[in-house]
């Protein structure tokens, strides 16, 4: 018999705002809020409260060193950041199309390998942060304590994550 889990009401919409900006048309926008939601998977994954200052780039480190994430993730949460970053704080790049973001966007090894060839910056960069914020949701649940057994997975792969996933 099939049990539906309780939806936390606020955790939900928190989705659904991050969902309707996430697809805003506003490229900046789309990269901050990508950002917010990848930060939010390591924060979860890290155990962090929320009111904690903590730089992304050290949270990436964080999980990276205590075997929550290989090198392939950690590569392409820090590229991601740098994208952000360049949106954010450069007055021209206006963009994904913007050629030094569109450069950072064909370097990503979860967004371009899964789009369809010829894919925009964009797409990789919104097919990036929706594959690895899912990943993080996976090695969060892997990692929270069974019921019965109570084992804790330290490490477990990228691949070997999102081959249990599917």
């Amino acid at each position: 018999m099939l049990t539906m889990k309780k939806v936390n009401t606020a955790k939900a919409q928190k989705w659904d705002g991050y969902f309707s900006e996430f697809g805003d048309p506003n490229d900046k926008i789309t990269a901050i809020v990508g950002i917010n939601m990848l930060d939010d998977g390591l924060r979860e994954l890290l155990g962090e409260p929320k009111g904690k200052r903590t730089r992304f780039g050290t949270r990436v480190n964080l999980v990276y060193q205590q075997g929550l994430i290989d090198e392939k993730l950690k590569h392409d949460l820090l590229l991601l950041a740098e994208i952000r970053n360049t949106l954010a704080h450069t007055l021209e790049a206006s963009s994904f199309d913007y050629p030094e973001i569109a450069i950072k966007c064909s370097q990503l090894r979860f967004g371009p390998s899964t789009t369809p060839t010829g894919s925009t910056a964009r797409v990789c960069f919104m097919s990036a942060v929706g594959l690895i914020r899912y990943a993080l949701t996976i090695k969060r649940e892997l990692s929270k304590p069974s019921q019965k057994t109570k084992p804790r997975i330290s490490k477990v792969s990228m691949q070997s994550t999102l081959k249990q996933a599917s």
